[in-house]
Formats: C-alpha cells, structure tokens, sequence
C-alpha cells in the first residue's frame, strides 16, 4: 500500500473532488464507500461550511489535510465499506484527527482503488492535532505497519518482487533485441518503459552510461507530479523578494521556497500532487544498480550494449549517441515546464545524466532536486 499525505490550505473544491459519483466505488454489498466524521451531513458543500467555521478559530497556515492510500489491486480487490472504513479510522486515529471533522471517500474508477481523506488538523477547541512535519514520510511509515497488521506484503516486500520481474524482462527483451528501439517496444508491449542516461564528454558529445526501468504507469503518474510540482514553483516565483528572484540561477533551497510560496494558489487537487522533497529523491522504478547490489548479478549498460551488438552484427557506438531522440522515452521525466492541463487524477527527478549506475547508488542522499538547472 502507498500513502501520500500533504497539509493544505484548503477549498470547497477540495472537499467536493473526493465526493464524485462517477469516481465512488460501490462495494459488493452494494454500499456506496464514503463517509463523514463529525459533520452534519454528506453534501460537500456544507461540510465545507463547517469545516470552514471551525477552522477560524486557528491561525496556522495550512489547517486541512489530505491524503490517499492506495493498497495494491490484489489487496484492494475483496475490501468492502467496513474495510475501507477500518483504514480511515486506523490512520485518522495515529495521526490524531479521529475526533475532528473529515470525511473519507474511495475512488473505484482507476486500476487501483483508493482512499480519500480530506480533514480538518483544527479540533473543536481551535487547537492543531495534527503534526505537519514529514507528514508524508509518516503516512509511508504508517502504510507499512498497517500492511503488516493486515497480512499484506509491505512496500519492501513488493519492491523484492519487482526488482525479480524487471530484471527477468529485460533479460527476455535482450534475447532477440538488436537495438534500443527494439528493446523499448519488446518493454512497452508489456507495459513498461525505460530511461537511458547520459554524461558529457570533453569534446561535446554524449555517452551512454546508465538505464532506469520503471513500468508506463509509474512513469505517468510521476511526469504528472513533477509538472504540479513545477506548476507550483513557478507560480511562487513571482512571490519571491526580488533580491532572489532577480537571480539568473536559484538555488534548489530557493525553489523549495517557491514551490511552497506558489503551492496554496493551486487547485487542491493539484496541490495534492505537489512533490515533497523526500518524494522528489524517490524516483519511479529501478536503475541496474538497483536491480542487483550484488556485482556478480548485475547487468550493466555495457552488457546491454554488448548484447545488442550481438544480436544485430554491428557496433551501437555512433548510432548510440546519433539516436538520442529515438531512445527518449515516451515519458519525458526530464520535462520540467508545465505544459496542457492537468490530468484529472490524484494518485499514487531528472535522473542525473551526468552519473554512472554505480555512482548514483553510492551518492544516492545527494541527487539533486527534479527542478535544479
């Protein structure tokens, strides 16, 4: 199960998303999966009344707080209301908000079914009962002992298995490759892309020194967030004080304080999209690195290429770096500007082209944020 939580400032349109009938998923029992806490009725509205009233009585910032949790599809695929109730509860409880407004929803309208909460942090009283700080760490924290409470695999669990999967189809996708073109349509035949990295050389030219897999999913959901989270910073640009934003350059402190500069002027549901900077490090899928720590079971971009060449009779040398285009994935995780609107969703960094696989997993707490260019 993953958990994504962030603290907000809060709308009548954030309180109304999570309550669409054409999302709300109707359980077996054909009981509609909603609920209100603390509140007189079930219309979004005049929970936002409510809410709204209570929330005056606190000075802090950011007094809503939203979340979803998101089990797996083989976990979600039996839960009915009493289930999806239990959760909310469960995390509403460790979280300190039980006894304050909120309501929770499930969205059964994607692949995966999820959970909803919009809360109130401000109690009856006008005091915060919820902590803001790693709030999303926290929920990640949460997730995994909730997991384990109900006999799930944990996310550590799941990232084994899928460390196994990959690896077993990129090998199958290198038995009859002869190039990166043909590798990428044998991985998106089965729903996954792949990322290919690139250093600079002294004389200009690029060289292939790294590959991230991740599934065609997974490398959506999160071009979408990096485009809210970069929607966010540069709304706040214009916030900053004009000795930093008069800089050519920001520095990524700076940007973070863009981001949550511009992030409360944005739709909630976007808001909820914004990036933490934990989740900015935490990229989709895995680099070879990642597949296999063990050396001796690891398959570098040297094998990948080497296969390749065998499979085809010719060197990849000059068509490697010729064919940079053709080996971008569909996905561009490198896309930082904000472009089109913004996909209707609430789901579940540029991955540094100037470090080796090897490199990346030993400077891993030191990549640099998806907006630092």
């Amino acid at each position: 199960m993953i958990a994504i939580a962030n603290a907000i400032k809060g709308s009548f349109k954030g309180v109304q998303y999570p309550n669409d009938d054409s999302k709300l998923f109707i359980d077996d029992d054909g009981k509609v999966c909603s609920k209100t806490f603390n509140l007189s009725s079930n219309v979004a509205i005049e929970n936002w009344e409510e809410m709204k009233m209570i929330s005056k009585l606190s000075s802090i910032k950011n007094k809503f707080l939203v979340v979803v949790l998101s089990p797996t599809a083989e976990q979600s695929k039996d839960l009915k209301f009493t289930d999806w109730n239990d959760m909310a509860e469960n995390y509403a409880k460790e979280f300190g908000f039980l006894n304050n407004q909120f309501r929770w929803d499930v969205h059964g309208n994607t692949d995966e079914k999820h959970l909803h909460i919009y809360a109130s942090r401000i109690d009856f009283s006008g005091k915060n009962k919820v902590v803001e700080g790693r709030i999303g760490m926290r929920s990640g924290e949460w997730a995994e002992q909730y997991s384990k409470s109900k006999g799930w695999k944990t996310l550590d669990e799941l990232t084994a298995e899928k460390k196994i999967q990959f690896k077993s189809i990129l090998q199958d996708a290198l038995k009859t490759s002869k190039n990166f073109q043909d590798l990428r349509n044998h991985f998106e035949r089965q729903g996954y892309t792949f990322q290919l990295s690139f250093s600079n050389k002294p004389d200009g030219n690029k060289n292939l020194n790294g590959m991230r897999i991740m599934t065609k999913r997974d490398a959506e959901k999160r071009e979408i967030r990096e485009k809210a989270t970069q929607f966010a910073v540069d709304k706040g640009k214009d916030l900053l004080p004009n000795s930093i934003k008069s800089k050519p350059k920001l520095s990524p402190a700076e940007l973070e304080m863009a981001k949550e500069l511009g992030k409360p002027f944005l739709p909630d549901d976007i808001q909820e999209l914004v990036l933490t900077k934990a989740q900015i490090r935490t990229k989709p899928g895995f680099t070879l690195t990642e597949l296999a720590k063990n050396k001796n079971d690891r398959i570098t971009i040297g094998d990948i290429v080497l296969q390749l060449e065998n499979n085809s009779k010719i060197s990849l040398n000059q068509n490697i770096v010729n064919e940079t285009e053709p080996v971008k994935p569909n996905f561009n995780l490198n896309e930082n500007g904000f472009v089109g609107d913004m996909v209707d969703i609430l789901l579940k960094n540029n991955y540094s082209s100037a470090t080796s696989d090897d490199e990346l997993w030993k400077r891993k707490k030191h990549q640099k944020s998806i907006y630092s260019r």
